[in-house]
């Protein structure tokens, strides 16, 4: 799965909490890699 941020803890709702449960229903089912961005400098 590749997400443009890191989502735990999903704090801010929208994209994250979405992105943060559908990880957490699949891993129930599949293997799952996680691949995001880090935009901090």
């Amino acid at each position: 799965m590749l997400c443009s941020t890191f989502p735990f803890p999903p704090t801010r709702g929208g994209t994250q909490g979405r992105t943060f449960n559908l990880l957490k229903t699949l891993v129930g089912y599949h293997a799952v890699t996680l691949i995001t961005s880090d935009r901090r400098k």
